[in-house]
């Protein structure tokens, strides 16, 4: 019996009315569907460890958000995701981001140039922004070299807001903040002559 099997027997059994908590790790990172023909999850948590890739993460989350949905038949208008604010940044990035390679290719580019350090993406696909997370699995070492702009002031992505948020609410990391925006410097190299 699958997961959609026992939640297609408890809708059966005691109806949509019914909620339904399913705890769950290594099958969300399988690819295991929580859905039924007539329920869709409306609430999900992602907090894996962070040994776990973006990837990883970014399948997990979409366990909840994917393909056709049944959720406004059911009268609810989007999912609810509760995770960390890194993650939450990095899942709305992802698919930009794949948009944004793909049409790189498209256009003649080869995947070594699309990944390669020269090779800018906008902010809005940053899947790297705030997070520790690897890109692949973490014994491949992989690591994502290319640039991603920098964000039209007013337009961060909301996960930045709260971590900058948060960080600021201690009076010495506001201090170090407020020192760091006075003596900021584009160039590296004028940092370092300072």
């Amino acid at each position: 019996m699958t997961i959609g099997d026992a939640i297609q027997h408890a809708d059966a059994e005691d109806g949509l009315e019914m909620p339904l908590v399913i705890i769950s790790y290594s099958q969300m990172i399988r690819g295991d569907s929580f859905r039924t023909n007539e329920r869709v999850p409306k609430h999900i948590c992602v907090n894996l460890g962070r040994q776990m890739s973006i990837e990883k993460m970014v399948q997990a989350m979409g366990r909840a958000t994917y393909g056709e949905s049944k959720l406004q038949d059911n009268g609810f208008e989007y999912v609810t995701v509760l995770t960390l604010a890194s993650d939450y940044d990095t899942a709305q990035a992802y698919p930009v981001w794949l948009q944004e390679m793909s049409d790189k290719l498209a256009d003649g580019m080869s995947i070594h140039d699309a990944l390669s350090t020269e090779c800018s993406y906008t902010d809005k696909a940053n899947v790297t922004l705030g997070q520790s997370r690897t890109t692949g699995q973490k014994q491949d070492k992989l690591w994502l070299e290319t640039s991603f702009s920098k964000p039209t002031p007013g337009q961060e992505r909301d996960g930045l807001l709260w971590r900058r948020q948060e960080i600021l609410k201690d009076p010495m990391n506001k201090l170090v903040y407020q020192v760091a925006v006075e003596h900021f410097q584009e160039s590296v190299d004028t940092f370092r002559d300072e």
